[in-house]
C-alpha cells in the first residue's frame, strides 16, 4: 500500500524541507491535488513539480519523474527534488528556500489564497 507525504510525516520519516514548502504552497492556495504545475516564485526561480504518475518535461525540456520537482533557476536547470531529498546546483537551495519560504508566507497572509484546511484523521488513531 502507497503513503502519503502525511502518513510519512506522521511515522517521523525525514522530509526534505524543499518538498515539504512546495506543498504547504499548494495546500494553501487550494491546488490540491497537486497534479502537473508550475509555480513562478521571487529570484527567477521556477519549480515545476509533477505530482503524477507519469514522467513529464518542464519547460526547458527536462524531463521530471513521478512524485518530482525540477528547480529553474533564472531559464538554466537548477536541480530536481523529491520529498526525501534531491541534487541542485550550488547556492540554488539557498535561494529556493527563501523563495519558497516568502511565498508561504505571502499565501498564508493573503485572506484571498487561504483555504481552509479540511480536518485529516491521525494516522493510528482510535477513530
Amino acid at each position: 500500500m502507497e503513503k502519503t507525504l502525511g502518513q510519512l510525516a506522521d511515522e517521523g520519516a525525514p522530509l526534505s524541507l524543499a518538498f515539504n514548502l512546495v506543498a504547504t504552497l499548494c495546500e494553501k492556495r487550494g491546488w490540491i491535488p497537486i497534479g502537473f504545475r508550475r509555480i513562478e516564485l521571487a529570484n527567477g526561480v521556477v519549480v515545476t513539480v509533477n505530482g503524477t504518475k507519469d514522467e513529464r518535461p518542464d519547460e526547458i525540456g527536462f524531463s521530471i519523474p513521478p512524485f518530482h520537482a525540477s528547480v529553474i533557476v533564472s531559464g538554466w536547470p537548477g536541480g530536481i527534488f523529491t520529498m526525501f531529498g534531491g541534487t541542485l546546483i550550488g547556492g540554488v537551495e539557498d535561494r529556493l528556500i527563501s523563495a519558497l519560504q516568502a511565498a508561504v508566507e505571502s499565501a498564508m497572509s493573503d485572506p484571498a489564497i487561504v483555504k481552509p484546511l479540511k480536518p485529516r484523521p491521525v494516522i493510528g488513531s482510535a477513530t
